[in-house]
């Protein structure tokens, strides 16, 4: 046995063991409200009312195509419109005439996934490999209707995008989903962790604080559940928020530490 394989095997049982630990030390989100990182807007760079919004959250809902691309392999192509923004570790929505959202501007990113899916019993558990995200700002409200390619990979037509400002991009560290595809009431849930989280220029001129910004972006939602099969049509609802798991946030951990956790052992059997 090499002592690269060795060092590998070691590295994964600890970030195993240790989201593990976190995720069984953090109480349950059904029992207790998450904490989620503030983050402060400054909205009048783009017409907007509030040169020191805080806030700690965008919720909003978002439309995909998922292709099956092989015995158990997808692919996803999707965006995101922003709706509203919550502060008080999302327990309270701002109105559109305090962030300008909606009004003034508006916010959406697409991104793109692709990764594995197994039987769960039930239904199917994802796991995404690869991936990234990019976020945008609309100045003249107009960059809709968004259209979804045939199939993924592929590309989301975009209407307008020539006052539109990319605030800012990000690489898919880790995702997980689970759906039950047995029950026609239930919904399916997913988390996707970007990292790194980089603004550009006019990001930072939006985002102000912290500085430098949060490292991750966080996007969980809940969609209908499905069979993959084809190339399917899925919409749902979805929130995004920042994070810093260098020091860990407990939301962040609640969130994403199962699904790592998973991918961790996955590659310790690889």
């Amino acid at each position: 046995m090499s002592n690269r394989f060795v060092a590998s095997f070691s590295k994964q049982l600890i970030v195993a063991a240790s989201l593990a630990a976190v995720v069984a030390a953090v109480p349950n989100t059904a029992s207790a409200a998450p904490v989620l990182p503030d983050f402060t807007l400054n909205t009048t760079v783009f017409g907007g009312p509030n040169a020191a919004l805080v806030a700690d959250k965008f919720t909003g809902n978002y439309n995909e195509v998922l292709t099956v691309t092989g015995p158990n392999t997808f692919s996803t192509e999707a965006y995101w419109d922003a709706g509203q923004i919550v502060k008080n570790d999302g327990t309270t929505p701002l109105a559109a005439n305090l962030t300008g959202l909606g009004s003034k501007y508006s916010i959406y990113a697409v991104f793109d996934a692709s990764g594995t899916f197994t039987p769960n019993g039930a239904g199917f558990d994802f796991a995404s490999g690869t991936g990234s995200i990019s976020l945008f700002l609309d100045q003249n409200l107009d960059s809709t209707p968004k259209v979804l390619p045939g199939s993924a990979p592929g590309v989301v037509t975009i209407p307008n995008t020539g006052d539109d400002v990319l605030l800012a991009s990000a690489t898919l560290l880790a995702g997980s989903g689970h759906e039950n595809a047995t029950d026609p009431l239930a919904s399916g849930d997913f988390g996707l962790l970007f990292n790194p989280f980089t603004l550009t220029a006019a990001g930072s001129s939006y985002f102000i604080a912290p500085v430098p910004f949060y490292l991750e972006a966080v996007l969980k939602g809940q969609f209908n559940s499905f069979v993959p099969a084809g190339n399917q049509q899925i919409n749902g609802s979805a929130d995004a928020f920042f994070a810093d798991t260098t020091v860990p946030e407990p939301a962040t951990l609640t969130l994403l530490g199962l699904g790592l956790v998973g991918v961790a052992r996955r590659r310790l059997k690889a």
